[in-house]
């Protein structure tokens, strides 16, 4: 086939799919799009879209924990299932290093030497640990095991 009979195939096929779609469009159907179910007997029968997602209950979900975050991990737990209890205000979630300029990721925010986390200075950051001083106290914040 060649290249000019190709593009005008081409070319109705997508006329064709534009009337379609507004015809479609125009009539305004006042259908509901269905979604088959099976109920436990085993008979498929139809839902209107509508009623699945009343049936969710979304209210139920945003009261959670972790809310709206698709990102949430939960807090981390020890070895023998106690919380680990962290510095105040601090939580590093990330480092990256780099011998010249490291950075580090705190309270979700990309920090570097000097720069100052709910109160505290950042005196430090290596490839594992990052130290912060506040009040003449320092603190180290270390990555933790399997969180990479």
């Amino acid at each position: 086939m060649d290249e000019k009979k190709r593009k005008m195939i081409v070319y109705a096929v997508f006329v064709a799919a534009l009337i379609w779609g507004g015809w479609h469009f125009l009539q305004g159907s006042e259908e509901m799009p269905v979604a088959a179910t099976e109920d436990a007997v085993g008979d498929s029968t139809a839902v209107a879209a509508a009623d699945i997602t009343k049936s969710i209950p979304f209210e139920e979900y945003a009261a959670l924990e972790w809310g709206s975050d698709p990102f949430y991990r939960g807090h981390p737990v020890s070895d023998n299932g106690d919380e680990e209890p962290s510095p105040p205000g601090w939580s590093l979630d990330g480092i990256m290093y780099k011998e010249s300029a490291p950075m580090a990721v705190i309270n979700r925010n990309i920090v570097k030497s000097g720069d100052l986390v709910n109160g505290a200075r950042i005196i430090e950051i290596k490839k594992d640990r990052v130290v912060l001083e506040k009040d003449g106290m320092s603190f180290i914040l270390n990555i933790a095991e399997g969180k990479s």
